[in-house]
């Protein structure tokens, strides 16, 4: 367990400071620089009482934040937090499963309210692993405990819930002869009913990854519904995002095309390419949120001495992409609360103490 918290803090101090990841990717879209019709009004920043190592958050519509933590000693804890930052609920898997091991991998908040959890544990004699989605009350009364096959996780969201209450769950299982080396043996979305019965299972494999590839740790993969109920994968090192209709059915491809925005000259050097990390994704309306940051690099090498950080506004059925303004100094929102306001998750340090602490940016997403 130790091993795995320690990870997960590392990957999220990856993330926060934005180490770029190099990609060459081709441009089959539009996209615009057009950031006078959409852009982030900075409403508040939120610090949350006792200062938690913050892994995920969803919103209600009363502006209450679901954090997900983890620590060394009791796993994965769920809190709640009022909007000014006060904490108002605890629980571990420890006290929703009586397991002696467990961590969280996702949190989504359904537009009813309702609580997902997708979730990794032990039985409690710790002889077999188990993996699932917990189903939760706004009061965090577990309802119900779906268990799935054994899947890998990468960093993303990996759970969708329909208008319907039905969920969607996807991952990557896990290689037979080694489990510490995933492969893209079977990368595959789940559809369960409302209860909790598996429906249906497609697996959105492009031609270009059915071969088995070792998978880095820095590729990135989510899954979000919209308001009209398409299901939009974006598919591992985010270069393609497909889209499904609630049954499997795929409605189309579209293939992200990052370099399109890139200026010639970035204070004053000539840029070749740019480094990028995507830092997370969301649905607003019917369009795709991608948050990515970029730094920019020259013909030799050299690094250009500021970096970028902005949202792709994405219609994946138009093919239509567009860069969503935000402000000077301030990291994009990674996330939509149910209240309809953005939140980004801000890395600080005490300018005195050089103490680290989270703070909850929180954002109104406006047109022009």
């Amino acid at each position: 367990m130790r091993s795995y918290l320690t990870s997960q803090r590392q990957s999220f101090i990856i993330l926060a400071s934005v180490v770029a990841l190099a990609m060459t990717l081709p441009n089959s879209a539009s996209t615009q620089r057009n950031e006078q019709s959409m852009s982030y009004q900075p409403l508040t920043r939120i610090k949350l009482d006792g200062d938690p190592h913050v892994h995920r958050v969803s919103v209600d519509r009363k502006g209450n934040l679901y954090i997900v933590t983890h620590t060394d000693q009791a796993g994965s804890l769920l809190s709640k937090f009022a909007p000014s930052g006060r904490r108002l609920l605890t629980l571990s898997l420890q006290q929703l499963l009586a397991t002696p091991r467990g961590s969280i991998h996702d949190l989504l908040m359904a537009r009813d309210g309702t609580i997902y959890l997708l979730a990794v544990w032990r039985t409690p004699d710790e002889t077999e692993p188990l993996t699932g989605v917990l189903v939760l009350d706004s009061n965090g009364n577990l309802q119900r405990v779906v268990e799935i096959a054994p899947i890998f996780f990468r960093p993303g969201n990996r759970l969708a819930v329909d208008s319907t209450g039905a969920f969607y769950v996807s991952g990557l299982r896990f290689r037979e002869k080694n489990p510490k080396l995933p492969l893209v043996t079977n990368n595959t979305i789940h559809k369960f009913s409302p209860s909790g019965k598996l429906v249906t299972s497609f697996a959105p494999l492009t031609e270009q990854f059915t071969r088995e590839r070792y998978l880095s740790p820095r590729e990135y993969q989510a899954l979000h519904i919209d308001s009209r109920d398409r299901l939009h994968q974006i598919y591992l090192d985010g270069t393609e995002v497909r889209t499904f209709d609630t049954s499997g059915r795929l409605l189309g491809i579209h293939r992200i095309g990052f370099n399109a925005h890139l200026t010639s000259k970035q204070n004053g050097l000539r840029v070749a390419f740019a480094q990028r990390r995507i830092l997370g994704s969301f649905v607003w309306n019917d369009h795709l949120m991608l948050v990515v940051g970029d730094t920019y690099q020259t013909a030799d090498g050299t690094p250009a001495p500021s970096s970028e950080f902005y949202t792709l506004v994405i219609d994946p059925l138009e093919h239509s992409e567009e860069i969503l303004a935000t402000p000077q100094g301030a990291i994009p929102a990674t996330s939509i609360g149910l209240d309809g306001h953005c939140y980004a998750l801000v890395h600080e340090h005490d300018p005195q103490t050089g103490a680290a602490h989270f703070v909850i940016a929180k954002q109104k997403l406006i047109m022009r």
